[in-house]
C-alpha cells in the first residue's frame, strides 16, 4: 500500500528562501501528477498550518527545520511525518513521524523525483508496514501501549494477525497461528482497534439531485475504504434525502453556524462572497464532528457541481 494514497489531507511543502521556491514547485507538480494535494508555504507560515496536513516537506537546511519544529513536537502517536529535502532534490531525510509514514513517503517521493531516501528505523529496514499505517487503513485507533507491543513482536519475528487485513500490508497475517491478533470493532482486549467516527460534509450547486450527491459521497468513502458514516452535514436542504440514501444522520446548518477553521483549504471566493463561508464541505464536516474532530479528507470536487469532505472524531470522544 503506497503512503501517497493515504495523504487524504495533502502535503505542505515549506521553503525558507527564494532558492527553495523552484524545487518546492517542482515537488508540488510531481505530487499533483500522483494525485496528491500539495500546497506551498513560506517558513514564516508554519505556525498557521501546523496540524493541518498529513505530511510536511521542508526544502531548507535540516538544522533550521529542527529548530523550527522542536516546540511543536508533542508525542510520537500524534506527530506528523516531517521530511527534509535538499535544494537540489537529491536527498530526502525523514526526521519525524517515522512510523506514521515518513519513511515510506521518503521512499515514494524519492522514486518520483529520482532522489535518495535516508531511512534509519528497524521496522522499515525490515520492510514491515508500520502499525500506524495499518490502523489508518482500518480507520481505527489502537492504544499506544499496544502499538509498541506490536512493534516488539514484529521485530522479534512473531506472528501478528489482523482481522480484515487491508491489501498491500507487509509483515502481518490474516489467519492463525497468531501470537497477537488485532481486531477492529467495538471489542474488548488490549489489541482492540476502535473505529473512528466519520462525518461527511458536502456543498453543491442548485439543482443537483440527492442521488448525485450520494454517489459523490460514496465515491469519496471508497477512497478511504469506508462503508458508512455517522452523519452527513451541509447547508443544503438536500442533506435529508442524501443522509437517508446513505443510512446516516442528517445535519442541516446555517452558513453563519460554520466557521473558518484553521485547517480549511483555500476558500472558494464566489461562495465566500455569497455565503460568508468559502469552504462549505470541510466546515460542515468539522462542525458535525464536534470539538476534537479533525479533517480526514480534504474537499474533492465531483463533476464541477459537488464538493465532499470527511472529518473524523475519536472513538473515545463523547457522542
Amino acid at each position: 500500500m503506497a503512503v501517497l494514497e493515504l495523504l487524504w489531507r495533502g502535503v505542505a511543502i515549506i521553503h525558507a528562501s527564494a532558492a527553495g521556491r523552484r524545487p518546492a514547485e517542482k515537488l508540488a507538480e510531481e505530487l499533483g501528477k500522483a494525485g496528491v494535494v500539495a500546497h506551498i508555504f513560506q517558513f514564516s507560515q508554519l505556525d498557521a498550518i501546523w496540524g493541518c496536513y498529513d505530511a510536511y516537506v521542508f526544502i531548507m537546511a535540516l538544522g533550521g527545520v529542527v529548530r523550527g519544529i522542536c516546540n511543536k513536537i508533542t508525542h510520537k502517536e500524534t506527530d506528523p511525518p516531517v521530511l527534509v529535502v535538499t535544494h537540489d532534490l537529491k536527498y530526502i531525510i525523514p526526521i519525524l513521524g517515522l512510523h506514521r509514514g515518513a519513511n515510506e513517503l521518503a521512499g515514494e517521493l524519492a522514486a518520483l523525483i529520482r532522489a535518495n531516501a535516508v531511512v534509519t528505523t528497524v521496522a522499515e529496514k525490515m520492510g514491515l508496514t508500520p502499525v500506524e499505517v495499518v490502523t489508518r487503513l482500518l480507520l481505527c485507533k489502537l492504544e499506544q501501549s499496544a502499538v509498541l507491543e506490536v512493534y516488539k513482536a514484529l521485530i522479534e519475528g512473531k506472528r501478528v494477525c489482523v482481522e480484515g487485513l487491508p491489501p498491500g500490508v507487509v509483515g502481518y497475517a490474516d489467519s492463525p497461528p497468531c501470537d497477537i491478533v488485532i481486531k477492529r470493532g467495538y471489542c474488548e482486549g488490549r489489541f482492540c482497534c476502535r473505529p473512528l467516527r466519520l462525518f461527511v460534509g458536502f456543498g453543491s450547486k442548485t439543482g443537483v439531485s440527492p442521488q448525485e450527491i450520494a454517489e459523490a459521497v460514496r465515491a469519496l468513502l471508497n477512497v478511504i475504504r469506508a462503508e458508512r458514516v455517522d452523519a452527513v452535514a451541509s447547508i443544503r436542504p438536500e442533506v435529508y434525502q442524501v443522509a437517508e440514501l446513505l443510512g446516516a444522520r442528517p445535519l442541516l446548518f446555517k452558513p453563519d453556524e460554520l466557521s473558518d477553521e484553521k485547517c480549511l483549504s483555500p476558500p472558494n471566493q464566489i461562495a465566500l462572497k455569497r455565503l460568508g463561508i468559502g469552504n462549505v464541505a470541510e466546515a460542515a464536516a468539522l462542525k458535525a464532528a464536534g470539538p476534537g474532530g479533525e479533517l480526514l479528507v480534504r474537499k474533492r470536487a465531483f463533476g464541477g457541481k459537488i464538493t465532499v469532505a470527511i472529518a473524523a472524531a475519536s472513538p473515545y470522544s463523547a457522542l
